[in-house]
């Protein structure tokens, strides 16, 4: 159950880094 928790967060993050960077380029600390 957490391993499948973690995939999704990975992969939550993986689409949202893209809009995170074009909203806040000088914010990102990922």
């Amino acid at each position: 159950m957490k391993a499948v928790l973690t995939r999704v967060s990975q992969a939550n993050t993986g689409q949202l880094e893209g809009l995170i960077r074009r909203k806040y380029p000088d914010h990102v600390s990922f």
